[in-house]
């Protein structure tokens, strides 16, 4: 049972603490009290939150981190034009 707690327990830290845009984003997974984390975050900063927040959790002994960043894409226009022609 205790897998089940630390699961519920990272989830309502990872929703308040990273964000609910990059919550949706994240998996996370717990077996014998080793975390696992995966899917996609928009920055570093939000890579290391989300495996600090789950080192914080009660019972967990070993994190493993698979997030991935993925840069947002901007679309940035000039004159009219997109970003390669300015």
């Amino acid at each position: 049972m205790h897998d089940l707690e630390i699961t519920t327990q990272l989830k309502s830290k990872l929703a308040a603490g990273v964000g609910l845009s990059s919550m949706t984003n994240i998996s996370v997974n717990s077996t014998n009290g080793v975390v696992t984390l995966s899917g996609q975050v928009d920055s570093e900063e939000a890579k290391a939150k989300a495996e600090s927040l789950a080192r914080a959790v009660p019972k967990v002994l070993r994190v493993v981190n698979n997030l991935q960043v993925v840069s947002r894409k901007v679309s940035i226009e000039c004159c009219g034009q997109s970003s390669s022609y300015c």
